[in-house]
């Protein structure tokens, strides 16, 4: 079963994406902090992380940052504010492979999530 790290520091949201991508035969590990989607990468590997640019007092960009520095995995950044090409830019030039608007659909999570496993290197 493919894993994805789910890194938003809304509860709601995390249980929402999390029950999505379980509905759909993925296993969903929510972390709410930088600090927890670190320790979670430690110990486990992932298909593929879901971060928000937004967490709380934290910042997205700076969890993007840290995970680069030691693990490749596929990683799409969401966004409650208006994505536009600098964001979306910003998202690449970090080692992002897209930009995913909130709100957005369980077809359009799916959509996302189905496109950057398949772009995922060792498949």
């Amino acid at each position: 079963m493919q894993r994805i790290l789910v890194v938003d520091d809304e509860h709601y949201v995390r249980d929402v994406i999390a029950r999505t991508l379980k509905m759909h035969g993925l296993a969903a590990l929510p972390a709410c902090s930088t600090q927890e989607a670190l320790a979670a990468l430690a110990g486990q590997q992932f298909d593929a992380i879901l971060i928000d640019i937004v967490l709380g007092p934290e910042n997205g960009w700076e969890t993007l940052r840290q995970i680069r520095q030691s693990n490749n995995v596929p990683i799409v950044m969401m966004s409650g504010v208006c994505v536009d090409d600098d964001i979306r830019l910003d998202a690449e030039k970090l080692g992002a492979q897209d930009v995913l608007p909130k709100p957005f659909t369980a077809d359009q999570l799916m959509n996302c999530i189905a496109r950057l496993l398949e772009s995922k290197p060792d498949r």
